[in-house]
């Protein structure tokens, strides 16, 4: 949040770190030359590896330093090679000149300050000359994103740098059985969900205004289930719906709903989840939402304006709007989810069996339902992002009813979500929604371990081979090309952005409301 708020200084503290860790980067590549030199001297491969990656590193440090004197790069570039020869000389003084916690913690340093150089926006630094990609930079963009994804994958395929579970190979393994078993129910998820924004008519807001008080967080709970949404879309929409007319109880159930009972998250739940996991996690999702918009949003009233202007919108014939519409939404549906969708893929994948038994050991069994409960706070992922994740913990042996309450809490309650509230209702709305959300899920996941403490996902498939079938394999082609799509509309740097919370209240994310 931080880097968000200070974007400009942020980008010169992460050209800063960039700079320090390739002096250092050059060091141990000296290094290695004389680590691994023979009687005829240094290994001829691994010379050529570090001359050839030399040319992409000089060309970017002189694309970054293009609009400083000459002199700057130059002797940057002079200074990078230097340190070569340097690391080469003093290879017996690199291991031991700091201790190894320290030299993994700043590797950590280095790495995750370069994740800014991958989801910056070019736009936020137009006034020191970096223009925002145009069509043609973002498909470059897209075009060099796959093909790094691409070699990083067959590197990794032969790669074991670590033991048991926790190898490059075994990741991806992981990583592929759960995207086969997913792709046919998020398929079709994706085409429901298309087909629900292009048919439906009217707005929103108008009907959550309507209907007697009980009702209306029950018509929250239908318009969440109905309008795939985005985590980053559900606090701006919540805005406009209050601000539209729409009640508080209404638009608090829709606020709880619609990032729990998305149409993609439903449907992917049977394949990961299973039939009875499902069933609960979407009784509780409906508890959570009318009880929370008929106490809190009960408590607060109607706080918006309606909107008086007195236009009635015309609404075109259905095959007219599934016609024209079904494949703009199809795009944006992907555009806005599929982010957080691999995001819960790769998380669930990394965790191995061995790092969820050492997971499961650490929190106590009697605090485990409130532990995970409040973590889903800080972690927050989108519904469809948890579910692949929660599948694989329970599998390992966390409780059903921790997952669930990692289920509910993660994508509700978010920073946006609360800025929204308060801003809207006040910082004591805010909290006693937070707090609402929060006990109820623990509450809901305590009687769940009490009740059905035998509910398990169903079993995944060992190896990737053990997970083909036509229809999967189909299916999951579809995906990967729809997904390539949305890279080569947005850019990488666009498609990432959907991940981002520093503009969660942004005016993309209300544009998205208003055509809802």
């Amino acid at each position: 949040h931080w880097f968000t708020r200070a974007a400009q200084g942020a980008h010169r503290v992460t050209l800063g770190l960039a700079f320090v860790g390739l002096a250092f980067h050059q060091m141990f590549d000296g290094g290695a030359l004389a680590f691994f030199s023979g009687s005829n001297g240094p290994d001829t491969i691994l010379v050529a590896g570090v001359v050839l990656h030399q040319v992409p590193v000089g060309l970017l440090v002189w694309w970054v330093l293009r609009r400083k004197p000459i002199l700057v790069p130059a002797l940057l570039l002079l200074g990078l090679g230097a340190l070569i020869v340097l690391g080469y000389a003093v290879q017996v003084e690199l291991g031991t000149l700091v201790p190894e916690s320290v030299t993994q913690a700043f590797t950590a340093l280095i790495g995750g300050s370069l994740l800014h150089v991958l989801g910056h926006d070019p736009a936020a630094h137009e006034e020191e000359g970096v223009a925002a990609p145009g069509r043609r930079g973002k498909r470059l963009g897209a075009l060099g994103a796959v093909i790094g994804l691409v070699v990083l994958f067959f590197a990794a395929r032969a790669s074991q740098v670590m033991e048991g579970d926790q190898t490059a190979g075994a990741f991806i393994d992981r990583l592929a059985v759960i995207s086969l078993e997913a792709a046919p129910a998020l398929l079709l998820a994706y085409l429901i969900a298309s087909l629900l924004s292009a048919v439906a008519p009217g707005s929103s807001s108008a009907w959550l205004g309507h209907g007697l008080a009980w009702s209306q967080p029950i018509r929250g709970g239908l318009v969440g289930f109905s309008v795939p949404l985005a985590s980053r879309s559900v606090a701006p929409l919540y805005r406009l719906l209050v601000r539209g007319g729409a009640s508080a109880a209404g638009a608090m159930a829709f606020l709880v709903a619609g990032p729990v009972l998305g149409v993609d998250a439903v449907l992917l739940s049977f394949p990961l989840l299973g039939a009875e996991l499902t069933a609960t996690r979407g009784l509780a999702a409906l508890v959570v939402a009318l009880l929370v918009g008929w106490f809190v949003g009960g408590a607060v009233g109607r706080s918006g304006a309606r909107d008086s202007s007195g236009h009635v919108h015309s609404v075109p014939p259905l095959a007219a709007r599934i016609r024209t519409g079904l494949t703009p939404a199809l795009g944006e549906s992907v555009d806005r989810t599929a982010p957080w969708i691999l995001l819960g893929m790769l998380i669930a994948a990394m965790l191995g069996p061995d790092a969820i038994a050492r997971l499961v050991m650490v929190v106590p069994r009697g605090v485990e339902v409130a532990a995970f409960g409040l973590l889903g706070i800080p972690i927050y992922l989108s519904a469809a992002a948890v579910t692949p994740l929660v599948a694989v913990l329970v599998a390992a042996g966390v409780t059903p009813g921790a997952g669930l309450a990692f289920l509910l809490t993660a994508p509700v309650l978010s920073s946006a979500t609360f800025r929204a509230l308060r801003e809207l209702h006040g910082r004591r709305t805010a909290l006693a929604f937070g707090g609402a959300v929060l006990g109820l899920s623990i509450g809901l996941g305590l009687v769940v371990n009490a009740t059905f403490p035998g509910i398990q996902p169903p079993h995944l498939p060992a190896a990737p081979a053990d997970a083909v079938t036509a229809l999967k394999v189909a299916s999951l082609v579809v995906l990967v090309l729809l997904v390539l799509g949305s890279l080569w509309r947005n850019g990488i740097r666009g498609f990432l952005a959907e991940l981002s919370f520093g503009n969660a209240d942004g005016t993309a994310a209300e544009e998205h409301g208003h055509a809802h």
